[in-house]
């Protein structure tokens, strides 16, 4: 998630300026893998940006969310240091007083603040929204909830065919995108053709699609519970042979998303994945690049449906 360097210290300076008061028609919440975040703004300039790009994935206002995000446009009101511990070429991580920060520093004073169970969030900013919401809007907000609601973001694809979900796991260039584009030729439902959100839901494990796609812009807000996952590999044939629970485990891990340095959190990703190494059966799948696949995966797996 960027070039990492030593961590630092950033001093950020309270304003002493009035919060203004937020507005009813400020706020929205988006639906994505089942975890609701109602967002608050207090500038309605990027309200409508932020609603068209997550047009596919908003409910309507409730008092049933998970995580409340407050977008203030003002400069951050923290009079003491904050320890980042990690260093991109984007943006800074760290931790004060069991609160995570987020600072994107290309933005000279934008902060988010994270609350202990991650259930509270703020950002404060004061200009370049559409920069700090290039950051935020990709993968990377939920990089960090995710693992603190049962779940991870994956580098996957994900097909649904009616009821079925077929999870396409693979190295760049390894064919997530070719399955996505065989399923579109079949007029399947594509969730995502290249990171999804996998969740843990009443003990059962669901896949998500989400907007942030790769090389297909075809998304879709549809889920389905997720019985096996394919680790994909091109062949001139279509074979697949099953994996055992602890390999799976870690090749789960290994393409799970996640900042190395924050232990917390990456104590919650290696135990979702392997959990989900033992109740979801994975396959090594050598597939010819073709429509014959369908075929194929619908006789092989059939007894799954």
């Amino acid at each position: 998630m960027g070039e990492k360097t030593k961590g630092r210290k950033f001093v950020l300076r309270q304003t002493g300026k009035k919060v203004s008061s937020f507005k009813k028609n400020s706020a929205f919440i988006t639906n994505l893998g089942k975890l609701k975040i109602k967002w608050v703004l207090d500038d309605s300039r990027i309200k409508e940006n932020l609603q068209n790009y997550y047009k596919d994935f908003i409910i309507p206002l409730n008092n049933n969310y998970e995580v409340l995000l407050e977008v203030k446009s003002k400069y951050p009101q923290i009079a003491s240091k904050v320890n980042f511990f990690l260093k991109t070429d984007a943006w800074d991580y760290g931790e004060r007083n069991n609160k995570r920060y987020l600072h994107f520093f290309h933005t000279r004073n934008s902060l988010m603040e994270f609350s202990s169970d991650f259930s509270k969030i703020k950002l404060w900013s004061k200009e370049h929204w559409r920069e700090v919401f290039t950051h935020l809007s990709s993968d990377l907000l939920y990089t960090l909830l995710l693992p603190q609601f049962k779940g991870i973001f994956l580098h996957a694809s994900a097909i649904k065919i009616n009821k079925r979900i077929f999870v396409c796991i693979a190295p760049s260039g390894g064919g997530k995108s070719t399955m996505a584009k065989l399923a579109l030729l079949k007029n399947f439902a594509v969730l995502n053709d290249e990171r999804i959100i996998l969740r843990k839901v009443k003990d059962k494990y669901i896949v998500f699609g989400n907007p942030w796609h790769g090389k297909m812009p075809q998304t879709s807000p549809e889920f389905g519970e997720v019985k096996e996952v394919f680790f994909l590999k091109k062949a001139n044939r279509n074979y697949g042979r099953k994996m055992n629970k602890k390999e799976m485990a870690l090749r789960i891990l290994e393409d799970s998303m996640y900042l190395d340095e924050d232990k917390k959190t990456f104590k919650k990703v290696f135990e979702i994945a392997f959990d989900a190494g033992n109740n979801i059966d994975a396959y090594i799948l050598e597939f010819r690049p073709d429509l014959d696949i369908w075929g194929y995966l619908d006789e092989r797996f059939k007894q799954n449906s």
